[in-house]
């Protein structure tokens, strides 16, 4: 469990935008094929915050919703909507969420059709898959939730640095540990028996 995403230091206007800016940089680490060209937009972001572009011009795009509520679904198909529409190229869409897609099972009544998490994101690539389909056009989808985000940021060389600058608490000793596993780790193939090469 990493530290709470609430302690987001705010970046530009909002931790929103700290959130987005985050989600590129662990995008930018990110091992794609090579070679591919790394692009951060912009706003207006026509649906996704990055992407990485493929010498055949394929895309594979990225959007960030730095929100728990119900409107998150709402948003997350408005952003795909653009993208598919400007990004005719697209061909994978990840969205980056700062938190876990619940899997609860919810008894349907005539009077409630309530989904979980899982759920809700299974039918949403379920529809634009085929929507992508019926268009010419083939498109993946993957989510990036609480737990993606924390394995690439604990596993990145820019850890110790990224996750004292971004969040407005102390690191604390589990915290601390990580950080010291992620530093040993990213200098571990410059350092043999203690001497620096």
């Amino acid at each position: 469990m990493g530290p709470n995403w609430q302690k987001l230091r705010t970046w530009k206007t909002s931790q929103q935008e700290a959130f987005e800016e985050l989600c590129c940089q662990l995008v930018h680490d990110e091992a794609v094929p090579k070679p591919a060209s790394f692009i951060r937009v912009g706003p207006p972001d026509s649906g996704v915050e990055c992407y990485w572009r493929f010498p055949d011009r394929s895309e594979w795009g990225w959007q960030s919703k730095f929100t728990n509520s119900s409107s998150v679904w709402t948003q997350i198909e408005d952003s795909f909507k653009q993208a598919f529409k400007k990004r005719p190229e697209l061909v994978r869409y990840m969205v980056c969420i700062p938190f876990s897609l619940s899997e609860g099972k919810y008894k349907r009544t005539k009077k409630s059709n309530k989904k979980s998490g899982r759920e809700k994101w299974d039918s949403f690539v379920q529809k634009w898959k085929l929507f992508a389909k019926r268009k010419g056009r083939k498109i993946d989808f993957d989510v990036w939730d609480d737990h993606e985000l924390w394995n690439r940021l604990f596993g990145s060389a820019s850890f110790a640095t990224t996750s004292l600058a971004i969040f407005k608490c102390p690191a604390r000793p589990l915290l601390a540990s990580m950080i010291m596993r992620s530093l040993c780790r990213s200098n571990s193939s410059r350092i043999i028996r203690g001497r620096r090469i």
